[in-house]
């Protein structure tokens, strides 16, 4: 089987190959291929699930460290409001009992303010609405009731002295600069599992390239065989090779059909038929 061209005389001498021997190269070429981007794709499913699963661990993750972070606050608020409520109760306390002091100190006084009110006032009373004879014949008995009055004992509190109540906090700087910058959240990208399939995925892509290129450079050593190369070259097929062939040709029945499109069994002829490459 030959082109128009090769039965010409100025094309005669172009180089030849079998059929079958060229449709059993190309299902092995495609096979080898097929086996890479099967291969390629079970790591890729496989890196799409590691991404699910870490997606979802880092969500879980997230939630829990939320909780703990709110737990720790709140176990940072709680000792801070006892402490307030201390220093509070504290504060009630001390005040309470100055203050009780100083109604006791008030009522006395109050107390004891009650004759010198009344005497200041009659004596007002009389000075301002008395007739010069009633003053004269009272006036003994008016100094010496206001003379006991003026010379009664009486206690006054010490209420000179000023009272300093204030509040002090303490040296918290140092507290305060860790209480501003507490905790930490950290990051780990570091992962076995996902830097192999990421290894596994950088390898079949080398592999996948260098098959290419050797592919490649076949096609191109064969495609510039000599006709004396190109018919002495199926006489040298020696008896090792064919059992390879057709166990390479039971692989490709073996594919799953659902995998890709179906791979059509190896052609198998009565008689090998040379056809021409232009």
């Amino acid at each position: 089987m030959t082109c128009r061209d090769c039965q010409l005389a100025a094309h005669r001498e172009h180089s030849y190959e079998f059929v079958d021997k060229v449709i059993d190269q190309t299902k092995m070429d495609i096979y080898d291929m097929y086996k890479f981007l099967t291969h390629h794709q079970m790591v890729l499913d496989q890196a799409q699930e590691l991404i699910s699963e870490r997606k979802s661990k880092i969500l879980m993750r997230k939630q829990s460290l939320i909780k703990e972070i709110n737990i720790f606050s709140a176990a940072l608020i709680e000792i801070i409001n006892k402490r307030s409520q201390n220093l509070i109760s504290r504060l009630e306390q001390m005040t309470s009992n100055k203050v009780q002091l100083f109604d006791t100190n008030s009522q006395a006084l109050r107390k004891h303010l009650l004759p010198f009110n009344h005497t200041i006032q009659f004596v007002k009373n009389v000075l301002h609405s008395s007739s010069d004879p009633s003053i004269m014949f009272t006036k003994d008995h008016i100094l010496s009731h206001m003379k006991r009055i003026h010379y009664q004992k009486s206690t006054i509190p010490n209420v000179v002295r000023n009272l300093q109540l204030k509040f002090t906090s303490g040296d918290i700087t140092n507290l305060m600069k860790e209480l501003q910058s507490f905790g930490l959240i950290s990051l780990n990208d570091e992962d076995s599992e996902g830097t192999a399939i990421e290894n596994a995925a950088t390898n079949l892509g080398k592999a996948l390239r260098m098959a290419l290129t050797k592919q490649f450079s076949i096609n191109n050593s064969s495609g510039t065989q000599s006709p004396g190369q190109a018919q002495s070259q199926p006489q040298r097929q020696t008896a090792a090779q064919q059992p390879q062939q057709q166990h390479h040709q039971q692989l490709l029945q073996q594919i799953p059909q659902e995998k890709g499109p179906p791979v059509p069994p190896a052609v198998q002829t009565q008689q090998s038929v040379p056809v021409t490459t232009v």
